[in-house]
Order: C-alpha cells, then sequence, then structure tokens
C-alpha cells in the first residue's frame, strides 16, 4: 500500500537528492534518470497544487488534479511514463490514485489530461514501438525552466545520451533530433508545422528539424512504416553540407500559383490511416543547387498516396542535404580595374569608397553578398572619373528574387551623381535607398524596377551587370560605358 501521510512516507522510504553543484553528477543523473524512473518498484508524485480527495472529486471537468502544473513540466514527462507504478499525492500528502494497472479510471483520465496513449501508461506498448513525432507531440505544451531542459528532458523518451551544454540555448533541441536519427529511419521526426502569419513571405526557407517540441502539437497522428526491402538503405546524418537523408520526391499539383520550377514534394516515409487509405505526409521542398534543398511553407504539410512498390520516374527516391539554415547561392559583385578594362572602355577611373566597407575585398575587387541583403540595396561604389570634368558617381547595386522563380536571383544597378565634398557619404546612399527600395517591395511584392528610382539619365556614363565565370563560379561584373548620345 502506498503511504497515506507525510509520516508513513517519511518513516519507511529513503529521498535521494542529486547534487547539482557538480557537473559530472548532474550530466549522469540525467542521462540515467528515465532508467532509473523503469528500474524504481514505486515512485511519488507530490502535487503541490491539488486538493485532497476530501474537498473535491479527482475526475471532475475543472479539477486541481487535472489542471495541476505537475502536468506542463517538460521533467515530469518521463516521471508518469517510465515507472510502473506512480502513486500521487495532494498538497497535504493525502493519498489521490496510483498509476498502475489496478486503477484504469485513472490511467484514463491520465490520458485525457497528458494526450499520451492509454496502452502507454499500463506498460502494454514500449516507448520505441511509437513514432518519433507521437511522442514529441506530448511534450509540445510543456515547458521547462531552462531552455535546454526541453531537449535534455526528452533523452529518456527517445532512448538517446548526450552531454550537456548549460549555455548552448536552443541548439540543445537541434542536438536531440540529430542523436534521434542516429537511432532510427523515422522520418515522421520531420513532421511538424509552424503557425502562418497572414502576409508572410510564403518563400521563407527553414531546415528538416524543428526548434522545440511545440510546433509538433498540430502535426496529424503518424505511424511508422516497415522499411522498403527493394531499396538500398541510406542512412541519415549530420554532415557540414547540411542535413544528409533519403527522401522521395514528386511534383506539386498545378493547382498552387506559388509554385516555382525548383518546388517539390517530399513523401515521408511513415503514414496517417484516414478512412481506411494510408496516406503519407509530404512537406514541401525547394531546391537551391545540385543536390541542396530547404524546406518552404512549414505551416503546411500535405499528403499523398504511398510510394509505389517500385519506382522508374525519374524522381522518386533522391539523397538530398537540407542546412538548418538554408542559403541562396549569392553571386559576388566584381568591380574590374581601369587596367582590365582598357582593352573595352577607354574610361579612366577610381574607386574610391565602398559600402559596406566590411564586404570589400580590394585586393580581388570583390563586393561580397550576403543573404540578408537580399531584396535590398547589396552595396555602393563611390567612382570617380577623372576625364570627364572630376565627375563623381555612386553605384548602387543590388539583387532581388524573380516573382515568377523565388529560386532565380535578378541582379541590378543604376548610378546616380555623387557629391565631391563628402556632404554625402557612401553610407548614406545604402541607406537611403535600401530603405526606399524596401519599402517599395513591402507595398507592392511584384516590384521590380529599382533602375528607374535612381538612374540619372543625365550621366553621361551607364553601368550595367554581366554574368561572369571565374573557374566554374558565379559572379557578376560591373561594366562602365560612356553613354550614348543618340539616346
Amino acid at each position: 500500500m502506498p503511504p497515506r501521510t507525510v509520516k508513513e512516507f517519511d518513516s519507511g522510504k529513503h529521498l535521494y537528492v542529486i547534487d547539482k553543484t557538480s557537473s559530472a553528477e548532474l550530466s549522469e543523473a540525467i542521462n540515467s534518470m528515465h532508467r532509473w524512473y523503469q528500474n524504481a518498484e514505486e515512485c511519488y508524485a507530490f502535487l503541490a497544487d491539488v486538493k485532497p480527495l476530501e474537498e473535491e472529486d479527482l475526475y471532475a471537468e475543472n479539477s486541481t488534479f487535472r489542471t495541476s502544473r505537475w502536468f506542463t513540466r517538460g521533467w515530469t514527462l518521463q516521471e508518469l511514463i517510465a515507472p510502473k507504478t506512480v502513486h500521487f499525492h495532494a498538497c497535504d500528502w493525502s493519498f489521490l490514485g496510483t498509476k498502475g494497472k489496478e486503477d484504469w479510471k485513472l490511467r484514463f483520465t491520465l490520458s485525457a489530461i497528458t494526450g499520451i496513449y492509454y496502452d502507454v501508461l499500463d506498460g502494454t506498448v514500449e516507448l520505441q514501438d511509437l513514432s518519433v513525432a507521437s511522442r514529441m507531440r506530448w511534450a509540445a505544451n510543456r515547458k521547462t525552466t531552462r531552455v535546454e531542459d526541453m531537449a535534455y528532458c526528452l533523452m529518456g523518451i527517445f532512448d538517446v545520451n548526450m552531454p550537456l551544454l548549460y549555455g548552448e540555448g536552443r541548439k540543445a533541441f537541434l542536438r536531440l533530433q540529430e542523436e534521434i536519427l542516429r537511432t532510427t529511419d523515422d522520418q515522421s521526426l520531420f513532421v511538424w508545422t509552424t503557425t502562418h502569419v497572414q502576409g508572410e513571405d510564403t518563400n521563407d526557407m527553414v531546415g528538416l528539424l524543428a526548434s522545440s517540441p511545440a510546433p509538433f502539437f498540430g502535426a496529424p497522428q503518424v505511424h511508422r512504416l516497415p522499411p522498403i526491402t527493394w531499396r538500398e538503405s541510406v542512412p541519415s546524418s549530420s554532415t557540414n553540407q547540411g542535413l544528409r537523408v533519403q527522401l522521395y520526391l514528386q511534383r506539386p499539383d498545378g493547382s498552387d500559383a506559388t509554385n516555382s520550377s525548383e518546388d517539390y514534394l517530399a513523401l515521408l516515409d511513415c503514414a496517417t490511416y484516414v478512412e481506411n487509405e494510408f496516406r503519407c505526409p509530404a512537406i514541401h521542398l525547394r531546391r537551391l543547387w545540385g543536390d541542396q534543398f530547404a524546406r518552404i511553407r512549414p505551416y503546411r504539410i500535405s499528403s499523398s498516396p504511398p510510394p509505389p512498390a517500385q519506382d522508374d520516374s525519374k524522381l522518386g527516391y533522391k539523397t538530398v542535404f537540407i542546412r538548418q539554415k538554408p542559403i541562396h547561392i549569392i553571386p559576388d559583385f566584381i568591380f574590374p580595374s581601369e587596367e582590365s578594362t582598357k582593352p573595352f572602355s577607354s574610361l579612366s577611373f577610381e574607386v574610391m569608397e565602398v559600402y559596406p566597407g566590411a564586404q570589400w575585398n580590394p585586393g580581388t575587387r570583390t563586393l561580397k553578398s550576403k543573404n540578408a541583403m537580399l531584396n535590398g540595396v547589396m552595396g555602393v561604389f563611390r567612382v570617380w572619373f577623372k576625364d570627364l570634368d572630376d565627375l563623381w558617381i555612386d553605384l548602387v547595386v543590388g539583387l532581388r528574387s524573380d516573382t515568377a522563380n523565388p529560386i532565380r536571383l535578378i541582379p541590378w544597378c543604376f548610378q546616380c551623381r555623387a557629391s565631391d565634398d563628402a556632404t554625402k557619404t557612401s553610407s548614406e546612399t545604402f541607406e537611403h535607398w535600401d530603405v526606399i527600395i524596401r519599402a517599395r517591395r513591402l507595398d507592392n511584392p511584384g516590384f521590380q524596377d529599382e533602375a528607374d528610382l535612381g538612374q540619372d539619365h543625365l550621366l553621361p556614363i551607364v553601368f550595367r551587370v554581366v554574368d561572369t565565370s571565374i573557374y566554374g563560379r558565379s559572379y557578376l561584373t560591373l561594366l562602365s560605358s560612356e553613354r550614348d548620345e543618340k539616346n
């Protein structure tokens, strides 16, 4: 019989306390905690915010038991699942009930409160027989005091171990998912969704791993599938090129006008069972280049019939790489030296200033392009033309996504007259035009006339951007010429 009072508990039981001042002891304890609970003869849960049975019905819809904070804490998830027997006690240590095979009514109530399957609570079903997404969903509404603990408290649930690195923040949950991938081929790990905000850019790119358990809350209930015997196994792994994973790719249907020619549906190797039919959840991917992909529209999970038993299509199962922070390949701008342009132009010029200076390499004469500056101004060159009445020009350059094909980047540039007395620096020119162009694009997402905003048609110089390939790498070369008087 479980103890009914504090006195009974103290007289016959021993309490063990973890020394949190010792990092080694803390790490060993957290990595061993789930096993300790599994091996325990009995466990006791003290619910400080729950009234005793004499004051309320435990099973009432709004009882303090149902609303107890104990069911919202991250660490108590394994405390509930792992032990064979858990005795619950109210705020005065009076006995409430036991999670065990005898008390079926309490198990049903616990299942309703937590979303944990009834047969998991009674030990009939092993955790490892359930999909990753199902187990993640149990933690979706739980909280921990420290961000890292949201990952560490789940190690036992997924039967993985990893070192504790307090201070790493949300990276801990990414490490947890990488450890899970090392032990299972269950792709339900990727069945999570975010909340879509109206007006949010549908071309935003993310990785395959969730930032916390919360995005699994709205995920469909999925089941693991047995392996396909006719294809070779390709293990998932974390590499310096991103997450390496084999996915079944197919083209999306033509009903969505936002899809580009590089967009795909990736059918995951797991399934939902709806209306007597198996359906595979599918996430939306975009090919960036080669075998590099990114997830797009993370707020959406589609579904599709499972892949055919034998597949001879050009797509089908492909090994792809997906970075957690996907990037476009953005070519750098090259401003050639006066000497290198002499065969094509007789103009005498000198680049006097470049903004942002940190992105300018004077040795290679390249301006480094950055993803964060896409669809705005990438940089400003202040150029002095010695032979044209001491003419000073600010050359504004940038890159934007093609509205018809978001994977395609379109370079642009325009020139405007600069002040040679430094009353307006190149950084001020940059900030001025960046604000205007981003505001114009915000008002009109299809806006693509950057040059018309600032082009000075009275200047005797015209700049253009030319695609250049150097040793197989793409660059954007800026070339200048004298304006044709006829134009």
